[in-house]
């Protein structure tokens, strides 16, 4: 490259591929679009193997410049990250086993095609502050905890299948449309008419679902039930942060809905959880002499895919600048560690 030519900036999307027990040596590059996905390999720390790395790459018209803000291209970065799962979708197909797609940390970054700048952007300020982690009840939810309890199912069996069938799937699109089914059995109604329906039923629970809210569900469900509509598809980074919400919601319905199988929103109050979310942030509530369990949803901070719990991803990913948010803002970090052997273990 001479000085002459202009600086070429590429967008990554850093993920892990995990696909049961992956193979020992794996690459596939792919593109889809604008977007390019290489698959580059099982990662191994501290003698577990985690699955394989992939990075999707998009072209940038611009990059970031010094003393100024990055504002990050969020557009290009739902594309990358459409691929990536569209690719963790084929690789599970081709593997035969069931698959998803994790976040590495960090997980999005800015690469130039001059390497030489990087130093001099390091801990340029990025306009993106880490939204708080969401948390949910978590653990027993005590709905056979006295014999009344059993008595108030006994004319919603159905709805004990459908909902313990949420729980038995494991992707989000998959739970997604398994809680649309207990809900539309539960008040005997398609979503249109559902919807306001539901939306009265839940203003009366301490779960704090507010009709925004569930009309997000509502503006999901199409592309993730109808397969013959339109031209968009439901894919798990869609519906992640719905579906902790939706179990709430689902086991107020169960346990709270006064006519089963009946058009009426009418409540009674027969359970109640002792603990669990109070809004669709971090707010909880718990009950005094109750023992309480919460799960905190750990995604990266677009809320696309769930984190790697296994520390930094810096050592095997491309040299660059990478995204590092907190609370009160982000800034962008020269990774200048090349990239190493995937399966190496961490210095």
């Amino acid at each position: 490259m001479t000085s002459a030519d202009p600086i070429q900036w590429t967008l990554v999307r850093g993920a892990l591929l995990v696909v049961g027990e992956p193979p020992e040596s794996f690459n596939l590059s792919l593109t889809l679009g604008d977007v390019t996905v290489d698959v580059l390999g099982p990662v191994q720390k501290n003698d577990k193997l985690l699955g394989m790395l992939a990075v999707a790459h998009v072209d940038l018209e611009a990059g970031p410049v010094a003393g100024k803000t990055v504002i990050l291209p969020h557009e290009l970065r739902e594309k990358a990250e459409f691929a990536l799962e569209i690719v963790t979708r084929l690789v599970g197909l081709d593997r035969g086993v069931v698959h998803r797609t994790v976040s590495t940390i960090p997980c999005l970054g800015f690469v130039p095609s001059d390497l030489s700048m990087l130093e001099a952007l390091d801990g340029t300020d990025v306009d993106h502050s880490r939204p708080p982690a969401p948390m949910v009840g978590h653990g027993a939810k005590g709905i056979l905890d006295e014999e009344k309890d059993v008595a108030l199912l006994q004319d919603r069996l159905d709805g004990v299948v459908l909902l313990s069938e949420a729980f038995n799937t494991s992707g989000p699109v998959g739970q997604f449309t398994q809680f649309w089914r207990f809900f539309e059995r539960a008040f005997k109604l398609g979503h249109t008419e559902l919807t306001p329906k539901l939306k009265e039923f839940l203003a009366g629970s301490k779960h704090g679902f507010a009709d925004a809210e569930v009309q997000e569900w509502v503006d999901a469900r199409n592309p993730a039930v109808h397969a013959n509509r339109g031209t968009t598809f439901t894919l798990d980074s869609d519906v992640l942060q719905h579906v902790r919400r939706m179990t709430e919601a689902a086991y107020d319905v169960l346990m709270n809905k006064v006519n089963w199988w009946s058009k009426d929103a009418e409540r009674r109050d027969a359970w109640s959880a002792a603990s669990g979310s109070s809004g669709p942030n971090s707010d909880m509530f718990l009950t005094k002499g109750k023992g309480a369990g919460f799960q905190l949803l750990l995604t990266d901070e677009f809320g696309s895919f769930v984190c790697s719990m296994d520390g930094s991803f810096e050592r095997y990913l491309p040299e660059g600048l990478w995204l590092h948010s907190e609370a009160d803002g982000g800034t962008l970090k020269w990774n200048a560690v090349p990239l190493d052997a995937l399966t190496d273990e961490p210095q």
